[in-house]
């Protein structure tokens, strides 16, 4: 169960990382892809 708990948190700073990349309404897609 840890094991994805830090795959989950990798996640989060790739999509963060995207997000500073992307428009905004492209991250808010991604967000909401994740939720």
């Amino acid at each position: 169960m840890e094991g994805e708990s830090e795959d989950s948190n990798m996640d989060v700073c790739e999509i963060e990382e995207e997000q500073e990349n992307l428009p905004p309404t492209t991250s808010t897609q991604t967000k909401t892809s994740i939720h």
